[in-house]
């Protein structure tokens, strides 16, 4: 778009994984640089960057940005912080139609999630709502990475076999062994044994966030710039994981699969 790094265009990366007071530490580092404009992935680096500063521009793509307290609303944020709505609420229901495409007997479904995460507490509630609109009954099941046989003992002790998981990859393939369909967070998860994923399909979000960087550069106020919603979304689904839970792939399934994994 016209900028060379390191001549017209400089770059400071910082990355974090551990603790969200780290990251709240990397983003007050790029704010004393003064930078133009910061940006991120994600509710807890946007929290983060959000904690720093309330003037320097953020471009984002996370989960809910109202419900995170990032805009005031969509079409007019209304702060210093816009980007990319990830749709949480559309995305969760059409998780829904799949669970009752794929398992058309299932009543009950867990949600696992990790506690005092900011990012569940921005994707677990429009999971409840669309679960409850599906008449689904939802039982909250806590994960800690390391520690998932805890999750599988409340799972059988509930006698549920399905579940919408937010866990670690190196845990997932424990969900087929132990005969639960996981509807999981990532097309990676999938292909390690996760029955089904549906994500937004953020391809053209580079390019986008650069052209939202540029238009800040050039002056325009993040305040009045509205966060962009997906125009589609990404299905991959486990052919393997599906017949070892004994889930038939019918015609109508495979139309609107994007990913089969063999």
């Amino acid at each position: 778009m016209g900028y060379v790094r390191g001549r017209t265009l400089e770059v400071e990366e910082r990355y974090e994984t551990e603790t969200f007071e780290s990251l709240k530490e990397k983003a007050r580092q790029l704010v004393a640089l003064r930078v133009d404009a910061i940006l991120t992935e994600g509710t807890p680096p946007t929290l983060a960057a959000q904690s720093a500063t309330r003037t320097i521009p953020i471009v984002t793509t996370v989960g809910d940005p109202v419900a995170a307290g990032f805009a005031k609303e969509l079409r007019r944020p209304g702060g210093n912080i816009t980007g990319f709505s990830q749709n949480r609420s559309a995305l969760a229901r059409k998780q829904m139609e799949f669970v009752r495409l794929l398992r058309p007997r299932t009543t009950a479904i867990a949600i696992v999630y990790t506690k005092d995460s900011p990012a569940s507490e921005i994707i677990v509630p429009p999971l409840v709502a669309a679960a409850q609109e599906a008449a689904l009954a939802v039982h909250m099941i806590p994960y800690v990475a390391g520690q998932v046989d805890r999750v599988f003992n409340e799972l059988k002790a509930r006698h549920l076999e399905t579940a919408v998981g937010f866990v670690e990859e190196a845990d997932v393939g424990a969900f087929v062994r132990n005969r639960i369909a996981l509807f999981a967070a990532s097309e990676e998860q999938v292909e390690r044994g996760g029955l089904l994923s549906l994500v937004n399909d953020n391809a053209p979000d580079a390019p986008e966030a650069a052209a939202m960087l540029v238009r800040i550069f050039n002056g325009d106020n993040p305040a009045e710039m509205p966060f962009s919603l997906p125009t589609r979304y990404k299905t991959t689904i486990n052919a393997r994981t599906a017949a070892a839970l004994g889930i038939n792939l019918a015609p109508e399934v495979l139309l609107r699969v994007d990913r089969i994994v063999r």
